[in-house]
Parts: structure tokens; C-alpha cells; sequence
């Protein structure tokens, strides 16, 4: 054994080396393929073929032939194999394609129907011959293949997933989404799987209308088969990834009354609708919910947080009209009456709190209102937490400074690792860009640019980019700090002030990188004011004279939506919607302003 033991090593020693110089080869071989060097590539490929009679080689040397045009030797070596190998019909789609080169395009058709025409009533011959017709982008034969398939095998449920993609390729959009809706009828377990490709279809439709053709399917199956949820849940799905949820309500909504639901269904869409800031379409809803009575298993949930969307929506306008602002008071406090101050609905007291502090100006009320919240017995301790961080929002409020830092930094150390913790750190490092303290304040939004929480994350990142920039050229800071001091005015609801304190930034550094800003935060503090012209005025200057900046495309979109919701000047809004979507494509505000310029068109949406 001994004897034979140097001649066992040396045999190991050259399958090493063989196996590492084919793999030197593959990809010496692969890069002169990749550049289009065929001559130097097939040289290569056919070596490695004959050496190993891999298929895999087999493949590129045959292109390598076909893209040399030497037809003649593609045609041999494909015959060759066809001999070998007659049960495999991907050959005859070879030799048709180089018919197809060659210009002879009878003799490829042939070779195609010739493949089709053999196929045996085996799934996966058809799924082989189907695929090779696709690598060579025959799509018409390869959904000839799946359906002569579905023949043989006398199975109509095969290859739906296949054809239908098959089908995208050929823009046949009727018959593609045919599929999938089959697929759907099939099982709905499929649900998943069909948005997922539909999705991916509407994502590379180039003509901008699969959606509507798409929508038009799925309601002539929802008309065929009244009572067969599924479509119309696909159809929910469709009018979400549009943001037409008064549409996905109505579909909700006729779902819930058919199975005798409990609004479930309807409450999350509402959920999902207010989180998109649709929050017309999520009172809807909710309010559809608390019409099903008390004794609804939801009925608590809908009333809760159909005042919690109106909260939103009236943080959301910034010129809110009083009188709304107290009935949403009143209507906080009639439900604090209606279900008691217990652990459940103490998290209300903070809204009413906010809306009293910030729209009522009553902060010595607001404080004593959370102060008792606080207070009560079993209170969830993140619900505790942001009940602290508003009291110390309404402390800086009233210019308690040191009061509102010692509030954030308890928040903070008790939630050290989660994002309430982050959110208190983040209001902290606000406070000292409120009192200048920039070197600190920026040191602690570069820690929260890492944050779990994407919208605290976009705020640090946001803050400390506004900070970086206008220290680095501007060492004394001193325009920063006129700004910084405008922007707590302005929190602070002393609007007067903070325009004054604008202007002098402005008149003592006119060239400043803040001036963009600048006009910004006093078009927004115009508006809250109702005082319209003035906010236009300032849109104005950003969108003629800094139209480059960060700013930029904000400046125009709000310029926009004063035109068409506060001017009732369609006209004027539809050219600026059109001026924004040829400058600023990238905009987070296209898919936005795309609608608004299609329903001033008059476009059918």
C-alpha cells in the first residue's frame, strides 16, 4: 500500500490543478465574452466543452459560433447533439435560432413548431422547452408551449404563474391579469403572490395605465362572482398602492356587511389611511365603525382613535379655524365623560393638553391636566412617558427652559434604549439649538442619525444638517442663533416676534446660506396667520431666486397648494404642478402633485 502511496498523491495533485486552471479558464473566458471578444472566448469555451462536456460550456460556445456567424459549425455541433440526445427538444429551439440569424426565417419557424409539436404530455419537458424559448426572447412560442402544455397534461391550472409572466412580456395585459385572477380563484392562499406580481407589472408598465386596466379585471370578477371576498380584497389592496382610500372603503365597507363583520377590517384600513395623512377618508370610516353602536366589540377603539385623527388633521393645518379647535376640546371631554378617567383613556389627556397649551393658550391649565394624568394608578409606562414629554413641550412653551431639560432627561434615562428615549434625547438636543448651544445639539442628533425610528433618524439628521451647515462658513454662528431664536418664538406661538427676529437676520446677512430658510419658516408662520399673500410672497422668492437649494421643491409645492386651495386659482396651480414635475422629478412630492395636476386637467383619477 505504501508503494502506491506517492503515485496516490500525485493523482490528487493534478485533479487540483486541472480543476484550478478551469476555473482560471471559465473566467479568463467569461471576461472576453462579457466584452464581446468572441474570437478570444470561443477558443476558450471549446476547449473547455470538449475537455469536460459540460452543458454549461456547450452554451457559450454555441453564441460564441452564432455571434462569429460561422453558422455552419453552430449548425454541426447542434445536429450533433440532437442525435445524442433526441428526447431533448431545447436543441430544435437552437438550431431555430440560428436559422433565425442566418436569415432563414421559414426554416426557424419550423424548428420552433417542431419542438412544440413533439412535446410530450410531461410538466416539466414543457416548463424546459417553454424556458428555453424565453432565453432566446420568443415569447409567442413559449406561450404556445404552456398552452399546448396545458392540452397535453388536460390541466387547466398549470402554468398560470408562467403564462401570466410571459404574458407581461407581450403587454398582453388582459390576459396576464386573467391568470393571476385565476390563480386567485384557484386558492386564496395566492393572495400574497398575485400583489406581489402585479405589483412588479405595474412597476415596469411604461404606458402608465395597467393600473386601470388591472382594476377594470378585477371588478368584472367581482360582478361574476358576487360572493367571493377575495376579489374584492385584491381590488382593497390596488386602490391602497393608488391612495384611493374613500375607494377602499367603499369595498371594506361591503366586505364587513357581507360576513357580518365587526369592522375590523374597516378600523385598519382607517388606521392605514390616517397614517398616509388621508384623514377626511379615515374619520369615514371610523365613523362608520361607532355607528355600529356601544355594544360593538370595536366601538371603543374606533371613538378613541377617531379623536386621535382629528387631532392629527388639526396638527396638520397650521391655519385651523378656532371654532373647530374647541369642538374637538369639547368632544375630547365628552368622551373623557363618556368612558371615565381611567389607565385606558388617560393617554387623551395628553391631546387635550396639546390643544389647550399650543391652540387655546391655556398652558397653566394644560400642566395640571397632565399632571393628574400622571398620576393615575396602572398607567402604561411609554403612555406615561408621553405624557412627560408633553409637559415638558408645554414647559419650553412657557419659556420654563430648565424645567423642560430636566423633564426630557428623565424621559430619557428611564427609556434609554428605545425610540421614546430617542425622541426625548432628540427634544433635548432641539432645546439647545433653541438656546445655541450648537456644538453640543449637533453632537447628540449625530448620535440619534443611527436611531430604530426612521422619523426620529430623518429629524437628527435633518436638524444637524441644518447645523453643519451654517456653522462651517459662519464661525461666529451669530445668524444661526438669530434663527434658532425665531424658530423657539415660533414654537412658542410669539409669531410677531419671530418675524421681527426673521427680518433682522435677513436686513444683517443678506447673502447668507439661512436666507432660503429663512423666507421658509415666515411663509409658514404667514400662513398659520391666514395672512396668505404674505406666505405667497415668500414661496415666491425660493422658487425664483433659490430654486437650487434643499428648499427648492418645498417652496414650489406649497406655492401650488396656495393657488389651488386658498386663491381657488386652478389655472395658476396646474402651471406650477407642471412646472414642478419638469424640475424636480426626484421630488418625495411627485407621485403627490402628479394627481393634483390630473384632476385640475379634469383627468378621470
Amino acid at each position: 500500500m505504501i508503494k502506491y502511496f506517492p503515485i496516490f498523491i500525485l493523482l490528487i495533485f493534478s485533479v487540483t490543478v486541472c480543476s484550478q486552471l478551469n476555473i482560471t479558464d471559465t473566467k479568463l473566458a467569461y471576461e472576453y465574452y462579457r466584452t464581446k471578444e468572441y474570437d478570444k472566448a470561443i477558443i476558450i469555451y471549446k476547449n473547455l466543452y470538449e475537455s469536460s462536456n459540460s452543458r454549461s460550456y456547450l452554451v457559450f460556445y454555441l453564441n460564441c459560433l452564432i455571434e462569429l456567424q460561422e453558422f455552419d459549425n453552430a449548425t454541426k455541433l447542434i445536429r450533433q447533439q440532437m442525435k445524442k440526445h433526441p428526447d431533448e427538444l431545447a436543441f430544435n429551439i437552437d438550431m431555430g435560432y440560428i436559422f433565425k440569424r442566418m436569415g432563414k426565417e421559414d426554416e426557424a419557424k419550423k424548428s420552433y413548431e417542431n419542438a412544440i409539436e413533439d412535446l410530450p404530455a410531461n410538466e416539466n419537458q414543457v416548463q424546459l422547452v417553454a424556458m428555453a424559448f424565453r432565453e432566446k426572447y420568443e415569447n409567442e412560442y413559449a406561450e404556445k408551449t404552456y398552452l399546448k402544455g396545458r392540452e397535453l397534461l388536460r390541466n387547466k391550472k398549470c402554468f398560470r404563474n408562467d403564462l401570466a409572466n410571459v404574458y407581461m412580456l407581450e403587454r398582453k395585459y388582459d390576459e396576464m391579469i386573467g391568470e393571476y385572477l385565476d390563480m386567485l380563484e384557484d386558492n386564496e392562499v395566492n393572495m400574497v403572490n398575485v400583489q406581489s406580481r402585479l405589483q412588479s407589472a405595474m412597476f415596469m408598465d411604461i404606458d402608465d395605465n395597467l393600473q386601470t386596466i388591472i382594476k377594470q379585471g378585477i371588478l368584472r370578477r367581482i360582478q361574476q362572482n358576487p360572493d367571493k371576498s377575495s376579489f374584492n380584497e385584491l381590488l382593497i389592496w390596488l386602490y391602497i398602492q393608488e391612495k384611493e382610500f374613500d375607494q377602499a372603503f367603499i369595498q371594506a365597507k361591503a366586505i364587513d356587511k357581507r360576513n357580518n363583520e365587526v369592522g375590523q377590517r374597516v378600523i385598519s384600513l382607517a388606521r392605514l389611511a390616517a397614517s398616509n395623512e388621508y384623514y377626511q377618508d379615515a374619520l369615514a370610516m371610523y365613523r362608520y365603525v361607532i355607528s355600529k353602536g356601544r355594544n360593538s366589540e370595536n366601538y371603543f377603539n374606533a371613538r378613541r382613535e377617531y379623536l386621535g385623527t382629528q387631532f392629527k388633521q388639526l396638527l396638520s393645518e397650521p391655519d385651523a379655524p378656532v371654532d373647530s379647535i374647541i369642538q374637538l376640546e369639547k368632544d375630547y371631554e365628552s368622551a373623557v365623560a363618556e368612558f371615565g378617567k381611567n389607565a385606558q383613556m388617560v393617554s387623551v389627556n395628553r391631546e387635550i393638553a396639546h390643544i389647550k397649551a399650543f391652540y387655546l393658550n391655556q398652558p397653566d391649565e394644560a400642566v395640571s391636566l397632565l399632571n393628574e394624568a400622571i398620576k393615575v394608578q396602572g398607567v402604561n409606562s411609554f403612555v406615561l412617558a408621553d405624557l412627560k414629554l408633553e409637559l415638558a413641550d408645554i414647559e419650553l412653551l412657557s419659556g420654563n427652559i430648565w424645567e423642560a431639560a430636566l423633564i426630557y432627561g428623565q424621559v430619557e434615562k428611564s427609556n434609554e434604549n428605545n425610540p421614546t428615549g430617542h425622541e426625548a434625547k432628540f427634544r433635548k438636543a432641539r432645546l439647545a439649538y433653541y438656546a445655541g448651544d450648537f456644538k453640543w445639539a449637533q453632537a447628540q442628533l449625530d448620535v440619534l442619525k443611527a436611531s430604530t425610528s426612521k422619523l426620529i433618524a430623518n429629524d437628527a439628521c435633518e436638524l444637524s444638517l441644518l447645523i453643519s451647515d451654517n456653522t462651517e462658513m459662519d464661525t461666529s454662528e451669530a445668524a444661526l442663533c438669530l434663527y434658532a431664536r425665531a424658530d423657539l418664538l415660533s414654537y412658542q406661538n410669539k409669531d410677531s416676534l419671530a418675524i421681527l427676529t426673521l427680518d433682522s437676520m435677513l436686513k444683517m446677512y443678506p447673502a447668507h446660506s439661512l436666507t432660503d430658510e429663512a423666507y421658509f419658516k415666515k411663509a409658514n408662520i404667514f400662513y398659520k396667520l391666514k395672512k396668505y399673500e404674505d406666505a405667497r410672497d415668500c414661496y415666491q422668492v425660493i422658487a425664483e431666486h433659490y430654486n437650487f437649494d434643499i428648499l427648492g421643491d418645498d417652496a414650489l409645492y406649497q406655492l401650488a397648494l396656495l393657488y389651488e386651495k386658498r386663491f381657488n386659482d386652478s389655472q395658476k396651480a396646474m402651471e406650477l404642478y407642471k412646472e414642478f414635475l419638469t424640475n424636480y422629478p426626484g421630488s418625495i412630492y411627485v407621485v403627490d402633485v402628479r394627481k393634483k395636476y390630473r384632476q385640475l386637467r379634469g383627468d378621470e383619477i
